[in-house]
């Protein structure tokens, strides 16, 4: 089989019309590919922000009800408190005053500090001093 000086570039030049058809074909391709792929993506990308979204608005729901429910029960302890340190009773564990009023009640505060008599003395001695402060 003999070629003609013609036929070899003849031949180049259809390989490489073959080859820059199948690259464009490709190129093509691959971009339609890219752009299904990125569209997948941003699918799920919603998907899982509508999933986060109802799942952050059910912890700030559940935020607002402890925090209410804290909140009054801080004020309960604070009142409660400053009734116990300014001469109220208060009554076991529930938490409710029993009597007192903060503006009326008396300021008495009073401290008893119980020494043994000799400080040196090791047991044995039941002799105690008291200070009143």
């Amino acid at each position: 089989m003999t070629f003609a000086a013609g036929s070899a570039s003849d031949t180049l030049s259809i390989i490489s019309l073959v080859v820059g058809v199948v690259s464009v074909v490709a190129t093509i391709g691959v971009g339609w590919f890219s752009i299904w792929l990125s569209l997948y993506f941003k699918r799920e990308a919603d998907a899982v922000n509508a999933k986060t979204l109802d799942l952050l608005i059910d912890v700030k729901t559940d935020a607002k009800i402890v925090s209410s429910i804290m909140a009054g029960e801080l004020k309960s302890y604070g009142e409660a408190s400053r009734q116990l340190m300014l001469g109220g009773k208060f009554s076991g564990t529930t938490g409710t005053l029993v009597a007192g009023d903060v503006s009326k009640a008396p300021v008495q505060s009073s401290i008893v500090i119980t020494t043994p008599a000799n400080p040196t003395q090791e047991g044995g001695s039941d002799a105690v001093s008291e200070q009143r402060i």
